[in-house]
């Protein structure tokens, strides 16, 4: 097994990028795709044969873990969402600005709304 890079020629075989996954077969000799940055690995077909079941075990341990994560997620944001806007609601009636759509979270100070000035002539 060697490692290349992208947009280097190199002989007949099969090249695997172990970020993305994706396989290329250079049938003569050619030129691998991509840039610079993009690395590959010359593997033959028994050695992919290995790693991929390897990568599908590690995913199946892995899944459950992100399986809690979004149950979590799913319950947590909803109630810290409540508890945000109960809290403001309290702070609003607490100080007595509960009815003056006053919001302790929005700054107006773009300038909009002001009246123009109206000047009167002097003669």
């Amino acid at each position: 097994m060697g490692l290349y890079s992208g947009g280097t020629a190199v002989a007949r075989g099969v090249y695997w990028n172990p970020v993305d996954g994706q396989e290329v077969h250079i049938l003569t000799h050619g030129v691998l795709p991509g840039d610079a940055s993009r690395r590959y690995l010359k593997m033959t077909a028994a050695g992919l044969l290995v790693v991929a079941p390897v990568f599908g075990l590690i995913f199946l341990l892995f899944l459950p873990l992100f399986g809690i994560g979004m149950i979590g997620i799913l319950c947590v944001v909803p109630m810290v969402s409540g508890l945000a806007s109960v809290t403001m609601t309290a702070v609003r009636l607490a100080s007595g600005l509960a009815g003056t759509g006053w919001r302790a979270s929005r700054s107006h100070l773009d300038g909009k709304g002001r009246r123009p000035v109206s000047r009167k002539k002097m003669d």
